[in-house]
Protein backbone atom coordinates (compact mmCIF):
# COMPACT_ATOMS: atom_id res chain seq x y z
CA UNK A 1 0.00 0.00 0.00
CA UNK A 2 1.54 3.29 -1.14
CA UNK A 3 0.91 6.00 1.48
CA UNK A 4 3.46 8.43 0.09
CA UNK A 5 0.88 11.20 -0.35
CA UNK A 6 2.09 14.28 -2.30
CA UNK A 7 0.61 17.07 -0.17
CA UNK A 8 1.81 20.59 -1.08
CA UNK A 9 2.07 23.14 1.73
CA UNK A 10 -0.39 25.39 -0.12
CA UNK A 11 -3.15 22.87 0.50
CA UNK A 12 -3.32 24.08 4.09
CA UNK A 13 -1.60 27.45 4.44
CA UNK A 14 -3.36 28.96 1.41
CA UNK A 15 -6.68 29.07 3.25
CA UNK A 16 -5.54 30.25 6.68
CA UNK A 17 -6.98 33.73 6.25
CA UNK A 18 -10.64 32.72 6.05
CA UNK A 19 -12.96 32.81 9.06
CA UNK A 20 -16.27 30.94 9.12
CA UNK A 21 -19.00 32.29 11.43
CA UNK A 22 -21.15 29.24 12.13
CA UNK A 23 -24.02 31.08 13.83
CA UNK A 24 -24.81 33.12 10.70
CA UNK A 25 -23.16 30.74 8.21
CA UNK A 26 -20.98 33.43 6.68
CA UNK A 27 -17.37 33.51 5.53
CA UNK A 28 -15.09 36.50 6.11
CA UNK A 29 -11.71 37.30 4.63
CA UNK A 30 -10.67 40.16 6.86
CA UNK A 31 -13.67 42.52 6.73
CA UNK A 32 -14.86 41.16 3.38
CA UNK A 33 -17.90 38.89 3.40
CA UNK A 34 -17.41 36.18 0.76
CA UNK A 35 -20.42 34.56 -0.87
CA UNK A 36 -20.83 30.91 0.07
CA UNK A 37 -21.00 28.22 -2.59
CA UNK A 38 -24.48 27.14 -1.46
CA UNK A 39 -25.75 30.74 -1.54
CA UNK A 40 -24.33 31.17 -5.03
CA UNK A 41 -26.10 28.05 -6.29
CA UNK A 42 -29.43 29.08 -4.73
CA UNK A 43 -29.37 32.12 -7.01
CA UNK A 44 -29.67 29.79 -9.99
CA UNK A 45 -32.68 27.88 -8.66
CA UNK A 46 -36.24 29.01 -9.17
CA UNK A 47 -37.73 29.97 -5.78
CA UNK A 48 -40.20 27.52 -4.28
CA UNK A 49 -43.74 28.92 -4.45
CA UNK A 50 -44.79 27.92 -0.94
CA UNK A 51 -48.26 29.47 -1.08
CA UNK A 52 -49.17 27.88 -4.40
CA UNK A 53 -47.96 24.40 -3.49
CA UNK A 54 -49.42 24.54 0.02
CA UNK A 55 -52.85 25.14 -1.52
CA UNK A 56 -52.37 22.23 -3.93
CA UNK A 57 -51.18 19.88 -1.20
CA UNK A 58 -53.86 21.04 1.23
CA UNK A 59 -56.50 19.57 -1.09
CA UNK A 60 -54.49 16.36 -1.43
CA UNK A 61 -53.90 15.96 2.31
CA UNK A 62 -57.24 17.27 3.57
CA UNK A 63 -55.51 20.06 5.46
CA UNK A 64 -55.45 23.84 5.44
CA UNK A 65 -52.67 25.56 3.45
CA UNK A 66 -51.26 26.96 6.70
CA UNK A 67 -51.32 23.47 8.20
CA UNK A 68 -49.28 22.18 5.27
CA UNK A 69 -46.78 25.03 5.65
CA UNK A 70 -46.45 24.28 9.38
CA UNK A 71 -45.93 20.60 8.62
CA UNK A 72 -43.26 21.42 6.05
CA UNK A 73 -41.44 23.63 8.55
CA UNK A 74 -41.43 20.88 11.17
CA UNK A 75 -40.07 18.36 8.64
CA UNK A 76 -37.41 20.84 7.52
CA UNK A 77 -36.37 21.67 11.09
CA UNK A 78 -36.03 17.97 11.92
CA UNK A 79 -34.05 17.34 8.74
CA UNK A 80 -31.58 20.14 9.54
CA UNK A 81 -31.01 18.95 13.11
CA UNK A 82 -30.58 15.32 12.06
CA UNK A 83 -28.26 16.26 9.20
CA UNK A 84 -26.09 18.33 11.53
CA UNK A 85 -25.84 15.47 14.03
CA UNK A 86 -24.84 12.94 11.36
CA UNK A 87 -22.24 15.33 9.94
CA UNK A 88 -20.81 15.89 13.42
CA UNK A 89 -20.65 12.16 14.09
CA UNK A 90 -18.84 11.49 10.80
CA UNK A 91 -16.38 14.34 11.38
CA UNK A 92 -15.46 13.14 14.86
CA UNK A 93 -15.19 9.54 13.69
CA UNK A 94 -12.56 10.52 11.12
CA UNK A 95 -10.71 12.53 13.75
CA UNK A 96 -10.65 9.65 16.26
CA UNK A 97 -12.93 11.48 18.68
CA UNK A 98 -15.89 10.16 20.66
CA UNK A 99 -19.32 11.56 19.74
CA UNK A 100 -22.02 12.08 22.34
CA UNK A 101 -25.57 12.17 21.00
CA UNK A 102 -26.93 15.67 21.89
CA UNK A 103 -30.26 14.62 23.38
CA UNK A 104 -30.81 17.86 25.30
CA UNK A 105 -30.04 19.98 22.24
CA UNK A 106 -32.54 17.99 20.16
CA UNK A 107 -35.26 18.48 22.76
CA UNK A 108 -34.51 22.19 22.95
CA UNK A 109 -34.73 22.66 19.20
CA UNK A 110 -37.60 20.30 18.36
CA UNK A 111 -39.57 19.91 21.58
CA UNK A 112 -39.38 16.12 21.32
CA UNK A 113 -36.78 13.65 20.12
CA UNK A 114 -38.00 11.81 17.03
CA UNK A 115 -34.47 11.69 15.63
CA UNK A 116 -32.69 9.12 17.82
CA UNK A 117 -34.11 5.93 16.20
CA UNK A 118 -33.22 7.26 12.74
CA UNK A 119 -29.82 8.45 13.94
CA UNK A 120 -29.01 4.98 15.30
CA UNK A 121 -29.69 3.46 11.87
CA UNK A 122 -27.74 6.06 9.90
CA UNK A 123 -24.85 6.00 12.38
CA UNK A 124 -24.48 2.34 11.45
CA UNK A 125 -24.25 3.32 7.77
CA UNK A 126 -21.48 5.81 8.55
CA UNK A 127 -19.64 3.08 10.49
CA UNK A 128 -20.06 0.71 7.55
CA UNK A 129 -18.60 3.26 5.12
CA UNK A 130 -15.71 3.91 7.49
CA UNK A 131 -14.89 0.20 7.77
CA UNK A 132 -15.37 -0.48 4.05
CA UNK A 133 -12.98 2.31 3.05
CA UNK A 134 -10.45 2.01 5.89
CA UNK A 135 -6.90 2.31 4.50
CA UNK A 136 -8.41 2.75 1.03
CA UNK A 137 -9.55 6.34 1.43
CA UNK A 138 -7.12 8.28 3.63
CA UNK A 139 -8.67 11.39 5.24
CA UNK A 140 -6.60 14.50 4.58
CA UNK A 141 -8.89 17.06 6.21
CA UNK A 142 -12.49 17.20 7.43
CA UNK A 143 -14.75 20.26 7.41
CA UNK A 144 -12.24 21.87 5.09
CA UNK A 145 -12.97 25.60 4.62
CA UNK A 146 -11.63 26.93 1.31
CA UNK A 147 -12.00 30.15 -0.63
CA UNK A 148 -11.02 31.98 -3.78
CA UNK A 149 -10.27 35.65 -3.17
CA UNK A 150 -10.60 36.68 -6.81
CA UNK A 151 -13.98 35.00 -7.12
CA UNK A 152 -15.08 36.18 -3.67
CA UNK A 153 -16.33 32.64 -3.09
CA UNK A 154 -15.98 30.34 -0.08
CA UNK A 155 -17.29 27.00 1.13
CA UNK A 156 -16.74 24.01 3.37
CA UNK A 157 -16.26 20.49 2.03
CA UNK A 158 -17.06 17.60 4.33
CA UNK A 159 -13.89 15.62 3.68
CA UNK A 160 -10.91 15.51 1.35
CA UNK A 161 -9.61 11.97 0.79
CA UNK A 162 -6.52 10.45 -0.79
CA UNK A 163 -7.59 7.40 -2.80
CA UNK A 164 -4.81 4.85 -2.27
CA UNK A 165 -5.65 2.62 -5.23
CA UNK A 166 -6.12 5.45 -7.74
CA UNK A 167 -3.35 7.59 -6.20
CA UNK A 168 -5.37 10.80 -6.32
CA UNK A 169 -7.24 13.34 -4.20
CA UNK A 170 -11.03 13.16 -4.07
CA UNK A 171 -13.78 15.33 -2.57
CA UNK A 172 -16.54 13.55 -0.67
CA UNK A 173 -19.69 14.94 0.93
CA UNK A 174 -22.25 13.54 3.36
CA UNK A 175 -25.91 14.04 2.38
CA UNK A 176 -28.80 12.99 4.64
CA UNK A 177 -31.90 14.18 2.74
CA UNK A 178 -34.86 11.78 2.46
CA UNK A 179 -34.56 11.49 -1.30
CA UNK A 180 -31.93 11.97 -3.97
CA UNK A 181 -33.32 13.13 -7.29
CA UNK A 182 -31.55 12.51 -10.58
CA UNK A 183 -34.13 14.55 -12.53
CA UNK A 184 -36.53 17.34 -11.63
CA UNK A 185 -39.88 16.09 -10.35
CA UNK A 186 -41.68 18.97 -12.07
CA UNK A 187 -39.35 19.37 -15.09
CA UNK A 188 -37.92 22.50 -13.48
CA UNK A 189 -34.64 23.76 -14.91
CA UNK A 190 -31.85 25.84 -13.41
CA UNK A 191 -31.42 29.43 -14.52
CA UNK A 192 -29.05 30.64 -17.25
CA UNK A 193 -26.30 29.66 -18.01
CA UNK A 194 -27.40 26.24 -16.71
CA UNK A 195 -30.88 26.33 -18.22
CA UNK A 196 -30.40 22.91 -19.81
CA UNK A 197 -29.80 21.26 -16.42
CA UNK A 198 -32.62 19.89 -14.28
CA UNK A 199 -33.00 21.36 -10.81
CA UNK A 200 -32.15 18.06 -9.17
CA UNK A 201 -30.02 16.86 -6.30
CA UNK A 202 -27.41 15.31 -8.56
CA UNK A 203 -26.92 18.57 -10.47
CA UNK A 204 -26.92 20.89 -7.45
CA UNK A 205 -24.51 18.67 -5.49
CA UNK A 206 -22.31 18.21 -8.56
CA UNK A 207 -22.11 21.99 -8.93
CA UNK A 208 -21.33 22.35 -5.22
CA UNK A 209 -18.47 19.86 -5.26
CA UNK A 210 -17.23 21.18 -8.62
CA UNK A 211 -16.93 24.60 -6.96
CA UNK A 212 -14.76 23.12 -4.21
CA UNK A 213 -12.68 21.34 -6.84
CA UNK A 214 -12.20 24.55 -8.83
CA UNK A 215 -11.18 26.52 -5.74
CA UNK A 216 -8.65 23.87 -4.67
CA UNK A 217 -7.12 23.52 -8.11
CA UNK A 218 -6.94 27.31 -8.67
CA UNK A 219 -5.25 27.94 -5.34
CA UNK A 220 -3.09 24.89 -4.59
CA UNK A 221 -0.88 22.46 -6.43
CA UNK A 222 -3.22 19.47 -6.17
CA UNK A 223 -5.39 17.78 -8.79
CA UNK A 224 -8.85 16.52 -7.86
CA UNK A 225 -9.86 13.35 -9.65
CA UNK A 226 -13.27 12.38 -8.40
CA UNK A 227 -16.17 13.90 -6.45
CA UNK A 228 -18.66 11.75 -4.55
CA UNK A 229 -21.71 12.00 -2.33
CA UNK A 230 -22.36 9.45 0.41
CA UNK A 231 -26.14 9.42 0.77
CA UNK A 232 -27.07 8.51 4.34
CA UNK A 233 -30.75 8.02 5.07
CA UNK A 234 -32.68 5.45 7.06
CA UNK A 235 -34.99 4.70 4.09
CA UNK A 236 -32.05 2.90 2.44
CA UNK A 237 -30.63 -0.48 3.53
CA UNK A 238 -27.11 1.02 3.77
CA UNK A 239 -25.08 4.00 2.63
CA UNK A 240 -25.13 4.80 -1.08
CA UNK A 241 -22.18 6.26 -2.98
CA UNK A 242 -23.13 8.55 -5.87
CA UNK A 243 -20.48 9.92 -8.21
CA UNK A 244 -20.93 13.58 -9.04
CA UNK A 245 -20.63 15.15 -12.47
CA UNK A 246 -17.84 17.59 -13.22
CA UNK A 247 -19.37 21.03 -13.81
CA UNK A 248 -16.17 22.97 -13.18
CA UNK A 249 -16.49 24.76 -16.52
CA UNK A 250 -19.65 26.49 -15.29
CA UNK A 251 -18.03 28.13 -12.27
CA UNK A 252 -16.33 31.18 -13.85
CA UNK A 253 -19.59 32.15 -15.55
CA UNK A 254 -21.67 31.66 -12.40
CA UNK A 255 -19.33 33.80 -10.32
CA UNK A 256 -19.13 36.47 -13.04
CA UNK A 257 -22.93 36.79 -13.10
CA UNK A 258 -23.02 37.61 -9.36
CA UNK A 259 -20.19 40.16 -9.25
Amino acid sequence: MNLDIPIPADLFNKFNGIKFHDDVHKYYLGDKNLISVTTLLHKYQEPFDEQYWSEIKALEYGMTPQGVITMWKAINDKSKVKGSIIHNYAELLYNNKVFQYPAEEVLKKLGEDTIKPEYDIVKGYVDNFYQDTFNKLIPIKTEFVVYDELWGLAGMMDILFWNVKKQCFQIWDWKTNKDFTMTSQYSQKLKYPMFKLDDSHINIYSLQLSAYKSILMRNTGIIIEGMYVVWLNEINPNYKVIECLDYSDFLPRLVENTQ
